[in-house]
């Protein structure tokens, strides 16, 4: 599902694009207000899930594409959607805004915690009530009841964590940048309960990293290249694209 996740996240302000036999299809936003629409998640059965700007949540169940109302006063973007199967998913957004549904998308409780109101920007759940999500000031949260979180990194000076990906059996990596903006990779081999700097060989900040087990890969800002792990993340090879900039969007890896 994060593949998938990935590649339909290229959303533009008035369609959601929707990858269907082999060819794009635009579906017209049904959001009225227009807001810009930032993840996207689609569960086993089918449904798509995306978030936006000023906590616009749209879902395509039953029929069609509809805006689905989030509990009041929730006005936050949703930066990250995550499902564990066709009930059981999680959001994750600006405000430290967390909000869990186990009803397919049809009703969320909010989980707001107080950690100095920082921006979750992306989050992993490895069962239905275990996960991580990371955010503004490096902040790296963790669940083991899918309702109370605990605080398992910080950055006091800033940061942020912008990419979490499973890479095995109880392993993490998380990226993103530190105060300075340079780049910061850390890494969690027991579940997210503590994590270590990893040495990429580069500043760059990091935008997203996608891959499984031995091989690894990571898009960075600033210069371009690709960073690639041949050995579980341990060490990373630069790898020049043809491009003029860094890459700062998303990356699918089989």
């Amino acid at each position: 599902m994060k593949n998938l996740l990935n590649i339909l996240v290229m959303v533009t302000l008035v369609a959601v694009p929707v990858f269907a036999q082999g060819e794009w299809t635009i579906i017209p936003n049904p959001d009225t207000q227009m807001h810009s629409l930032y993840s996207i998640a689609v569960t086993p059965n089918g449904t798509v899930h995306a978030g936006g700007g000023n906590g616009t949540y749209i879902r395509n169940a039953g029929s069609g594409f509809a805006n689905q109302p989030l509990p009041a006063g929730n006005p936050y973007d949703i930066k990250c959607l995550f499902f564990v199967d066709d009930d059981i998913g999680y959001l994750g957004g600006e405000n430290e805004t967390i909000s869990k549904t186990t009803d397919g998308g049809a009703n969320w409780v909010e989980q707001r915690e107080v950690f100095g109101g920082a921006t979750i920007f992306d989050m992993y759940f490895w069962s239905p009530d275990s996960g991580i999500a990371g955010g503004d000031n490096t902040t790296i949260l963790r669940t083991t009841d899918g309702q109370t979180w605990t605080e398992v990194y910080n950055n006091p000076a800033g940061g942020e964590i912008r990419s979490i990906k499973c890479i095995g059996p109880n392993e993490f990596l998380a990226g993103g940048w530190d105060e300075n903006y340079q780049g910061i990779l850390l890494r969690s081999e027991d579940n997210g309960l503590s994590w270590n700097v990893v040495d990429i060989g580069t500043t760059d900040y990091i935008k997203r990293i996608d891959g499984y087990n031995s091989n690894i890969y990571i898009t960075t800002g600033g210069s371009p290249q690709m960073l690639k792990s041949s050995d579980r993340g341990n060490t990373f090879l630069a790898i020049t694209v043809p491009a003029t900039n860094g890459l700062t969007g998303n990356l699918c890896c089989n």
